[in-house]
């Protein structure tokens, strides 16, 4: 039964019968879509619920309420707290009793299957309640994570999977800061560029954003206005904020197309939308920043003056946020050095980073990112700028050296301690592209992340770059808070959820009744025996609604590369698919639902 039938189903018969009230308060805990980002995650309460009804016989309520941990809930509601079934632990003890009485066998010996597994919801209900846990996915991505949010914690919490993690992730962040620190503003959070285009008429350089004249409707933010001054002489522009309101921008703008804002021009032209004669200046943009890019990491091209001003024509660093004020960067020459910098450093590392660059061709079956194709944009690394990709690269090698050595000597235990790393690695890229779009600090971040949710990857007139790396993966990875065990304070790091997780499973003994294939969910008798099954509990994907292929090569390009050495860990013990290796740039499709 899916999930969508069954809170129709089960809502008010289970408040009616637990005494819960429906506006339940969540306790505030870091929560399993914390470890990556998946296209859809069922509530991960509802999957223990069902889990265990399925194996109960009617009418058995009270067993199911105590099973599943709603007596824990009950107590907490005392003390005005209500935290979500996925907040407290399960009863094993009762568990076992029940189940042990009814099938006369132990949970471990129960099989509850998940097909279709994604995100991992059930599967990780199915495991914390005890019972032996099957879960199949036939994506690698989300294998990945069904690895990093299921087996590992149940397999490796006794053995310091989270202590060890915690360790690699601060030499991970310390390492991230002596090699890329130099490149970003000290103070910067998040960077805003405009695209920088001229007009065709005068050739001014004109910076296309949207945040003009107001970068947040946020009180609360200092020189949270944005005001740009045209030098019609220099055909060049200046950039200040400021704390006195301005009403306007100062691009006048009629559908897809803008006025010249330089005195003297004021000629009107077509940015972007489908041009009558070609392409428009927008589309120009990204051939020129594909050509850019190519010339410097595929051409190997010399860092010349021509390619610096070329490369701050096309990406200008226009806004930075600090703390709680907003500061015009355009004429920092601070920070356009450091932004200089990092293509010089890119250039000059091209040979040692090249396993790194994710230099494969998007593929023309990837309909989510056909308008990077449609724009030029025809391989993975075009998506980002030169500090992004150093960045993403350098961490990436970071990643895979850790996992080398970590593997060497512990092998899967090690290739998982590593996992975690790239895991928020990929939280970073996220949030670090051409594809970015600044949505305001009313929101939780401030930066729209890349696969934010359109139908295709996205465009806007602006872009955005997350705060200074070391910082980034503070933010990513969260050490300090889940040391301190302060996990209702996570803003969505990793290392929180993983100590939850691991809390959970510590002393289960659980970890080797948890199986995760990558495997095609039509052919489960490749992987499951006759007649070994007790439970399938599968919520499936939404037809065509999501294309999760698509949207997970973005993360695969990356993953591939941090994860290159344990690669062979990770998937060899899993690995149902006949006709697809993990050393390809592409995800699997042919069987795809």
């Amino acid at each position: 039964m899916s999930f969508r039938l069954a809170r129709a189903k089960f809502r008010k018969p289970f408040i009616d019968t637990f005494g819960v009230n429906p506006k339940v308060i969540n306790a505030g805990l870091p929560q399993l879509a914390n470890c990556h980002i998946w296209f859809a995650r069922r509530p991960a309460s509802a999957a223990r619920v069902l889990t265990l009804a399925s194996i109960l016989p009617p009418n058995s309520n009270k067993a199911l309420s105590s099973g599943v941990g709603l007596d824990s809930i009950k107590t907490a509601a005392k003390n005005h707290i209500v935290p979500t079934i996925y907040s407290v632990r399960p009863d094993l003890k009762l568990v076992t009793s029940i189940v042990t009485s009814i099938l006369k066998k132990q949970p471990t010996s129960v099989t509850v299957v998940d097909p279709m597994a994604g995100g991992g919801s059930i599967p990780l209900e199915a495991a914390r309640l005890g019972f032996r846990t099957v879960a199949v996915e036939y994506n690698p991505v989300a294998y990945l994570i069904l690895k990093a949010s299921v087996e590992f914690p149940a397999k490796y919490a006794d053995a310091g999977l989270f202590e060890e993690t915690l360790k690699a992730s601060k030499e991970f962040i310390q390492k991230a800061r002596e090699e890329l620190g130099r490149y970003y503003g000290e103070d910067a959070e998040n960077y805003i560029f405009a695209r920088g285009v001229k007009c065709p008429f005068c050739s001014g350089l004109i910076p296309i954003q949207g945040i003009e004249p107001a970068i947040t409707k946020a009180p609360r933010f200092k020189k949270r206005f944005l005001k740009i001054t045209y030098d019609k002489t220099k055909r060049s522009f200046s950039a200040e904020t400021t704390d006195k309101a301005i009403s306007s921008g100062t691009i006048a703008k009629r559908g897809n197309n803008i006025k010249c804002p330089y005195e003297g021009c004021g000629k009107w032209f077509q940015l972007r939308g489908q041009a009558k004669d070609g392409t428009t200046v927008f589309d120009q943009w990204f051939s020129e920043h594909a050509e850019l890019m190519e010339g410097v990491v595929e051409g190997f091209a010399p860092i010349t003056s021509e390619v610096e001003e070329k490369l701050l024509n096309l990406h200008i660093p226009l806004v930075k946020q600090v703390g709680s004020s907003f500061y015009a960067v355009w004429d920092d020459k601070s920070e356009k050095e450091k932004f200089i910098s990092s293509l010089h450093a890119l250039s000059n590392e091209l040979f040692d980073l090249q396993n790194f660059i994710p230099l494969d061709e998007i593929s023309t079956d990837n309909v989510w990112a056909s308008t990077a194709r449609a724009k030029g944009l025809l391989k993975w690394y075009m998506l980002y700028n030169p500090r992004q990709l150093l960045a993403i690269t350098k961490l990436s090698k970071i990643v895979a050296e850790t996992a080398e050595k970590l593997a060497s000597r512990n092998g899967e235990f090690g290739a998982a301690v590593a996992l975690y790393l790239a895991l928020a690695l990929d939280k970073v890229v996220d949030y670090n592209t051409i594809a970015t779009k600044w949505q305001g600090s009313q929101f939780k971040t401030g930066i729209g992340n890349t696969l934010r949710g359109e139908s295709t990857l996205d465009f806007r007139k602006e872009y955005c770059e997350i705060k200074r790396v070391d910082e980034a993966l503070m933010w990513a990875l969260e050490p300090d808070i889940a040391e301190t065990n302060s996990l209702t304070k996570t803003t969505g790091g990793v290392l929180p959820v993983l100590r939850f997780l691991c809390d959970e499973f510590r002393g289960s003994n659980v970890g080797k009744c948890v199986n995760i294939y990558l495997g095609d969910a039509t052919k489960l008798s490749t992987i499951l025996a006759p007649n070994s099954v007790d439970v399938i509990n599968v919520d499936p994907p939404y037809f065509e609604q999501v294309i999760y292929s698509d949207r997970s090569e973005f993360f695969w390009v990356v993953l591939r590369r941090a994860l290159a050495p344990v690669l062979e860990l990770l998937f060899k013990p899993g690995m149902k698919l006949s006709n697809w290796s993990w050393t390809s740039p592409t995800v699997p499709r042919e069987e795809k639902l």
